[in-house]
């Protein structure tokens, strides 16, 4: 693999503090990624119209995992509500409209495939992405866990994350709500008697 963009990146954001530099190295990261491959720019930025509207609950009980996580996403235009407790996560997933929810799996008092059972059983359209350092361990897959994407915490987290969080987003903006269709066929047949 080449490395020329790598480098040019990697430089840009070279800082002192500890926390800033596992950010800098997950956007750098994120960085080589998207300028990788003009595929992976090109689609990014055609979501981008729908970046400013998008809403992201981050649920992650460690803050470092958290602060990194949401500095790519935001970075990338997205409107994160981060927090460290899953249970205050699923109150609020029910009160209030969100895009997209990205858990981590090992969690107190709730873990991740658990708060997407329970957040799925109220809003079962709303997409999920499960992010677990136990993937291969467990055997997590999409099927027995309930999410709609299982990402292994590694080197390549951050090119995975972008991508589900693409690829979940531009899948739902194409879906219609049910009903959608026999309701207009309805109101054809109403207005036309």
């Amino acid at each position: 693999m080449r490395n020329r963009n790598w480098n040019v990146k990697r430089k840009k954001f070279r800082v002192a503090n500890p926390l800033q530099n596992s950010l800098t190295v997950l956007r750098s990261l994120c960085y080589f990624h998207l300028g990788s491959g003009q595929k992976h720019s090109v689609a990014i930025r055609s979501v981008g119209s729908i970046h400013s509207v998008v809403r992201i609950l981050l649920v992650d009980d460690n803050e470092n995992g958290l602060k990194a996580r949401k500095a790519v996403l935001e970075e990338l235009g997205y409107r994160l509500t981060p927090l460290k407790d899953p249970k205050a996560a699923f109150d609020l997933a029910a009160k209030e409209d969100f895009d997209l929810v990205v858990t981590d799996y090992k969690m107190p008092g709730l873990n991740g495939t658990e708060l997407i059972a329970k957040v799925k059983a109220i809003k079962p359209a709303l997409p999920m992405i499960l992010l677990s350092g136990f993937v291969d361990a467990l055997g997590m897959t999409e099927e027995n866990t309930g999410a709609d994407a299982v990402i292994q915490k590694s080197a390549n987290e951050v090119q995975q994350l972008v991508r589900a969080v693409t690829r979940l987003l531009r899948k739902a903006s194409t879906r219609k709500p049910p009903g959608s269709v026999s309701r207009k066929l309805k109101a054809r047949g109403k207005s036309a008697s």
